[in-house]
This record gives structure tokens, C-alpha cells and sequence, in this order.
């Protein structure tokens, strides 16, 4: 049987490389012969120049407009995507962005992942062999946004706030999306620690065991003492990456807002996925 393959990108206002981008998309999508790809452009109703008149004329056949009306900012265009792709059971979902931010030739490395048995895979900026261009001030912002991530949400990612990831249908077919609570850059780390904590875990007993026990120490106890590694329902993987940041600005108080939903995370997992009788809190 054929994988199919649904790609969601969210876009708005961005005439100028849309058409630029879209060639080189379904130039990449074409060398991908085993697999039926669909690519879904998510018009926020926030973009107000052509984008969607030239997507809609000159690339009517090849790719799909969803407009999205009741759009709240980008990640509800995310979500929409998501959503989307759900109903229609495709089998890999692939978040990306437009205006080569995110480069098409990855394509095939994400869905080799899958291939090969990965539930969840993500793109990295700071992996060996990834390449990250923009100013020195962003990269930090990047780089301190993974490890704040990681220390507090007791995760190991090398880059926690990429947005160019790929999932099996399964892995996120159960999130309640209306009960996310991040925007913005925040959705990417959001999505990443649901999906790391959603495991089963061999170490629990043994951890009890353990005084003072938390939650930051787990990794620390189960491999130092019993020699335990988590054991994930969801096996992760993820890729290097090129990634050129697009002339978009940059607020201290996108900053300090990320900050916040951050320490909100933990207590909000019980409630993003529609059956949680059974995971770790």
C-alpha cells in the first residue's frame, strides 16, 4: 500500500516567493514516487495580498487552498492543517513553512524516518551537519529556548523549537487541539513535550523507591541507578536541517509570553489528549 502523505503550510502575504517556492516544493514532492503526496496551503485570513490568487490560478491542480476564515494567527493555520489531514487519514503529516525558510529536499529524509519506524520526526538546527542562518541574536534565542525547554520539561531535544517536523497520522490523531495553550513559536516546543512525555514507562516501581524523587531527576535516577532508560510508546527521531530565517521581527514580549505558557505545559498536559487514563503526570 501506498503512504500517503499530507505536507501543511501555513501562508500568508507572501507573493513576492510563493510561486518561487511552490516550483521547488513539487519538484522535491515529484522524486517522491512511493509515496501520494498532497500539499495543503493553509491561507490565514490575516494575508491580504495575492498569495492565494496566484496559488489558486497558476497551481490550481497541484496543490490544495484551505482558507481558513475563523483564523487566530498561525498556529490555529497549524492546527487547521493538522485537522485536516486527520479526517482524511493520511497516513505522514509534514509541517513546514514557505518562503524557503524550511528547505523541500528534506522531505525525503523526514519520511525515510517514518519509513523506518519513527512515530514522530524533527527538524534540527543544531544538530551536526544542520546549518542555521540568521543573526547571532536569534540563534541565542533559539539555542537558550531548547535548554530552558529541556531543564524544566525534563526533555532531550537538541533543538525544541524547530517548526519543520513529521508525524505518523497515530502520534497526533488524538491531541485535543482546542486545549493547546501556546502561540506562536511556542506551539513547536508545545507539540514536542506532549509527545515526549505520551510514553510508557518502565521505571516507575523502581523510582518509588527513590526519596525526594521529582520529576526534573528522572533520567538521573533511572539510568544512574537502575541502569533504566525511558521506554517511549512513541519512538522519536529527528534530522539535521538547513534553515534561513525569513525578514520577520522579533518582540521581547513574544519572549517573556513564551516564558509563561512554558511553565504552564506540565500542569496542561492531562488535558490535551482525548484519552489519558494511563500517562505519566
Amino acid at each position: 500500500m501506498i503512504p500517503s502523505v499530507g505536507i501543511v503550510i501555513p501562508v500568508a502575504n507572501e507573493e513576492r516567493t510563493i510561486k518561487e517556492f511552490t516550483n521547488l516544493l513539487l519538484e522535491e514532492c515529484q522524486k517522491l514516487e512511493q509515496y501520494k503526496v498532497q500539499v495543503f496551503y493553509i491561507m490565514d485570513s490575516f494575508s491580504k495580498d495575492h498569495t492565494e490568487e496566484i496559488l489558486s490560478t497558476e497551481f490550481k491542480d497541484r496543490v490544495t487552498v484551505l482558507n481558513h476564515a475563523e483564523s487566530t494567527g498561525l498556529v490555529s493555520c497549524y492546527i487547521y492543517g493538522y485537522q485536516h489531514c486527520i479526517q482524511h487519514n493520511f497516513d505522514y503529516i509534514i509541517e513546514m513553512d514557505s518562503g524557503f525558510s524550511h528547505k523541500p529536499k528534506h522531505l525525503k529524509q523526514f519520511l525515510s524516518k517514518l519509513d523506518a519506524g519513527s512515530d514522530a520526526v524533527f527538524g534540527s538546527r543544531f544538530s551536526k551537519g544542520s546549518e542555521y542562518e540568521t543573526t547571532f541574536f536569534r540563534k541565542m534565542v533559539s539555542k537558550m529556548g531548547t535548554i530552558m525547554a529541556n531543564f524544566w520539561l525534563s526533555m532531550n531535544f537538541e533543538d525544541a523549537t524547530s517548526g519543520y517536523q513529521a508525524f505518523r497520522r497515530t502520534t497526533i490523531e488524538d491531541f485535543n487541539f482546542d486545549n493547546f495553550i501556546s502561540f506562536g513559536g511556542m506551539f513547536q516546543t508545545e507539540i514536542k513535550y506532549y509527545i515526549y512525555e505520551k510514553r510508557k514507562d518502565d521505571i516507575d516501581s523502581d523510582c518509588d523507591k527513590v526519596p525526594f524523587y521529582r520529576s526534573q531527576c528522572r533520567r538521573f535516577f533511572s539510568t544512574t541507578f537502575f541502569r533504566r532508560e525511558r521506554c517511549y510508546k512513541y519512538r522519536i527521531d529527528s534530522i539535521p536541517i538547513e534553515y534561513v530565517m525569513s525578514d520577520s521581527t522579533f518582540k521581547t514580549g513574544w519572549l517573556l509570553d513564551g516564558i509563561k505558557i512554558l511553565f504552564k505545559l506540565k500542569d496542561n498536559f492531562n488535558h490535551v489528549y482525548k484519552e489519558n487514563k494511563n500517562e505519566i503526570k
